[in-house]
Order: C-alpha cells, then structure tokens, then sequence
C-alpha cells in the first residue's frame, strides 16, 4: 500500500500506529453521523478519530468525501506509509 484515502470507516489510528503508518486529516470530525457506530462498542474508536483531527493543523477540503461527521461536516483521512528518514552521508 502506497496510500488510501477514506473518512472515519477507515483504518482506526491505532491500527494504523502499530503498522508504521501515519495518517493526515482534512476537514473535520467530532463524531460519526452513522448511527449503528454511536454506541459504547464504538466509543473508544470514535474518541480516537476525534483526537486524530484534534492533533493536527486544520486543512480545509472544499469537497465531500464519503460520510459527513455527526455535524454533517465533511473529512478526510490519507493514511501512508511514513517516509523514512534518509540515511545522512
């Protein structure tokens, strides 16, 4: 995998940490409009988005992508692999 792009039915951040791969947010997210992910079974998935966004510098997307957030607000999430740092000479 090079990237994916998705919304918060994507690769949860821990999922994502454990595998090496950094995730960059765009929009904004404070909880999920779908109402079969709203429950306690979910929470700590949907805490952990909202903390994602929380965490990074706000970019704007001037498009809908996906499922808007419980406030009917569009985002973004491109999960990659981390560029690795180049060797210094």
């Amino acid at each position: 995998m090079h990237f994916t792009f998705s919304d918060t039915t994507g690769i949860p951040p821990r999922y994502a940490a454990k595998a090496g791969l950094v995730q960059e947010t765009y929009g904004s997210f404070e909880g999920t409009f779908i109402p079969a992910f709203q429950g306690p079974a979910y929470q700590k998935e949907t805490d952990a988005f909202k903390e994602l966004w929380k965490s990074q510098p706000h970019r704007d997307i001037a498009f809908r992508y996906g499922y808007p957030d419980v406030n009917h607000r569009g985002h973004l999430m491109v999960t990659r692999r981390a560029v690795p740092e180049k060797p210094k000479p």
